[in-house]
Order: structure tokens, then sequence, then C-alpha cells
């Protein structure tokens, strides 16, 4: 009788996951860790840690969850995660620095090179999501933001985006000075 054909990944549910995660804690093969990865916090596996720093420059969105951003499961797809992000990080600018036609005007972009979320609880249709952001940190042509996303006291995601300046033909550029120093005053 021939074998049923195996997917290349296999999905846990969270909690089966976490318990064989936190079962590999007290494993010396791990040297208490959890699973042997590149940071572990508290048994559960990390690959950051983004919280919001105490006194912090930030700003917050609220964003009530449509019903076409959720799944066949009813829940959030994790794409719109990266959307709500945005969100907040134009309103971080507008509140905080400029708001970002500005940038446009200058013919800058901020390009996004990287994206890391990570996700705690599920949103559903109608939660109402409190995405706060803050800058990270700001060097010569790139600046990296966090962000905390949550609804009824809970944390649903934590996540950080960085990106590099480009000009309209996606040439990398530097910060302008007078501007990255606006910014960097915005880091805690």
């Amino acid at each position: 009788m021939p074998s049923e054909p195996r997917s290349s990944a296999t999905v846990f549910p969270r909690e089966r996951y976490l318990g064989w995660i936190r079962s590999r804690a007290a494993d010396p093969a791990t040297g208490g860790r959890g699973y042997p990865g590149p940071l572990s916090t508290g048994g559960l596996v990390s690959r950051f840690e983004i919280v919001l720093p105490k006194g912090a420059v930030s700003s917050t969105v609220e964003v009530r969850v449509p019903f076409f951003d959720t799944d066949a499961m009813g829940i959030v797809h994790h794409a719109n995660y990266v959307r709500y992000l945005e969100l907040a990080r134009v309103r971080l600018l507008e509140e905080h620095q400029r708001p970002y036609t500005e940038w446009l005007e200058r013919g800058l972009h901020f390009a996004v090179t990287r994206v890391e979320v990570e996700y705690q609880r599920a949103a559903r249709f109608d939660d109402r999501i409190r995405v706060t952001a803050w800058v990270r940190w700001v060097r010569g042509a790139s600046l990296a933001i966090g962000y905390v996303l949550a609804a009824n006291g809970e944390t649903l995601a934590s996540g950080t985006t960085e990106h590099a300046m480009v000009d309209d033909d996606g040439r990398l550029r530097r910060i302008p000075r007078e501007l990255r120093q606006e910014m960097a005053a915005l880091v805690p």
C-alpha cells in the first residue's frame, strides 16, 4: 500500500510546540535554552525581543480589523500585520519628525530592507489593534523602527522593520544630516 505524501513542513498547534520547547529547556544539549536557536527567553524560541523602551518617543495608531483582512480560519492573515506596521510608521514620522510627503518632495524614500514579526496571539475580525511604533536606531543611510501590536490588553505581536534611504531612481542615499540628527534624537 503506498504511503500518503508528506508535507515538507509539519504544522504543530502552538501549545504542543511550546510544550516541546519547554521540555527541552532542561536538556543539557541545549544549554538550558530550550530550542538550540540564536536566542531563547523563558523557554520560548525568539529570534529577537522587541519591547517599547521606557520613555521612548512613540506613536500609536488604532486599526479596526476589517473582515477582508481575515482568512478562512477567521483570523487576521499574517501578511496584513505588515500593513499595520506601515500605518504606525507613517504616523510616527508625521507626529515626531515630518510627514512622509515631505520626504517624497525631496525625492527620497525609506525602502524596506527587512521585516520581522513575532506573532503571539491571533487578531480577529473587528478587533481594535493598537500599533505602537518608535525609532530603534538611525545610521548614515538606514534606520530601524520597533513595533508592538496589542488588543484587549494583550500583546498580539511585536516586530521591527529596517529601511534604507533611496532616491527616486532607487539609488542608496545618505539621510540628510539635519534630518538624521532630528531622527536620532528620537532614539531612546
